[in-house]
């Protein structure tokens, strides 16, 4: 059996009356490249508004 590294995600919670139902999916991790992409992005934007943040002051 081949062996995906695959992690649980609930994705929507419902409450029906006593009960809590959640929906579930399965999703592979990001890959090392996939993260430093992601970072690199996140701080541009963080830059970006600090900039914009600064300039109206």
């Amino acid at each position: 059996m081949d062996r995906k590294r695959l992690s649980i995600v609930p994705t929507k919670i419902f409450f029906s009356k006593r009960l809590v139902k959640i929906e579930i999916a399965l999703v592979r991790g990001k890959r090392k490249y996939d993260r430093r992409q992601s970072i690199k992005n996140k701080e541009a934007e963080i830059e970006i508004k600090r900039s914009l943040k600064r300039s109206m002051f």
